[in-house]
């Protein structure tokens, strides 16, 4: 297999996160091999814990872990047409430079988080097994449709996470238990002809042969964004900035913001598009622009009065 071919086949390697997503940050202070006990769970080889919480060269790697909430905190809503546009053309500079006509795969999925807020295994191809069912997810380009009457792409996305329960039992305490499966389920949400970004997707799907547009590894793909943009962007970002776009610039209600992601709670939509800081200070400035125009109007209008 050839180099190139080695780039866009890359697979997975569950054993070694990638270091593109977490940060290492080693604590002696949390274990050392005189306070684990020989019969605790992190020195044994086949610990259940996942791998982040298992002990390393005598301590306890801790993950920095990166998330929307922690983000929240700093930022000051939407970032901008002109900022994504940018991280997108970093990419294809990034792509480029490595493989001809890579770059052009890259500003693509970068714009394509942003314009579907998808999770990362909703966007590139892969395959999920249910039971003896097998799906492909991935986004498709004959599931990017053109409305002319809309002058908007109507999108139908495969999502993840979604379960249903069944064959209820009842405990010995009265505790009502379900037997919970995975289910195939879809989205389905428009994108507007007139949004600024949406060409660069555009141009990749017209010189794309398959049907799946981004055929890539998850650890790829989070190198991809984060040469591009820097440790602070990866995928739930992308959906941060599509949430706080849709309420703040075009006016989408929580429950708007809800149905377009297909969330089953309110909640997310409130954690990933809530009022920030800076949306909250220009409200609360229109109000008083409002009040200061209310109040000279009556002051003006007793002026009148009295020089009548």
């Amino acid at each position: 297999m050839s180099e190139e071919e080695e780039y866009f086949n890359i697979e997975d390697e569950p054993n070694n996160p990638p270091e593109s997503t977490i940060d290492f940050i080693i604590d002696p202070t949390i274990y050392s091999n005189e306070e684990v006990p020989k019969e605790s769970p992190i020195n044994k080889s086949k610990d259940r814990r996942s791998w982040w919480g298992r002990e390393h060269n005598g301590f306890v790697q801790k993950p920095d872990r990166r998330s929307v909430k922690k983000l929240r905190e700093n930022m000051t809503g939407f970032c901008g047409h002109d900022k994504i546009i940018n991280l997108a053309e970093q990419a294809r500079i990034n792509g480029n430079n490595k493989f001809p006509k890579t770059g052009d795969r890259d500003a693509a999925l970068i714009i394509a988080y942003y314009l579907t807020g998808a999770r990362k295994n909703e966007l590139i191809k892969n395959d999920k097994k249910y039971g003896d069912v097998y799906a492909t997810y991935g986004l498709e380009k004959s599931k990017f449709i053109y409305d002319k009457e809309l002058r908007a792409y109507r999108v139908t996305l495969k999502i993840l996470k979604k379960y249903k329960r069944s064959n209820p039992i009842i405990d010995s305490e009265g505790k009502k238990h379900y037997t919970t499966e995975r289910i195939i389920n879809y989205r389905f949400f428009p994108i507007l002809e007139e949004e600024p970004e949406l060409p660069i997707l555009l141009d990749w799907m017209k010189g794309v042969n398959t049907n799946y547009l981004f055929n890539l590894g998850r650890s790829s793909v989070d190198n991809i964004i984060k040469k591009a943009g820097g440790r602070d962007w990866f995928c739930h970002r992308f959906r941060y900035e599509r949430a706080s776009f849709l309420r703040t610039e075009l006016g989408y209600s929580v429950e708007d913001t809800t149905d377009y992601f297909r969330w089953a709670k309110p909640d997310e939509a409130m954690l990933y598009s809530g009022t920030t800081v800076k949306n909250l200070a220009i409200n609360m400035r229109k109000g008083w622009i409002d009040l200061e125009k209310k109040y000279n109007t009556i002051e003006d209008e007793s002026i009148g009065v009295r020089e009548q």
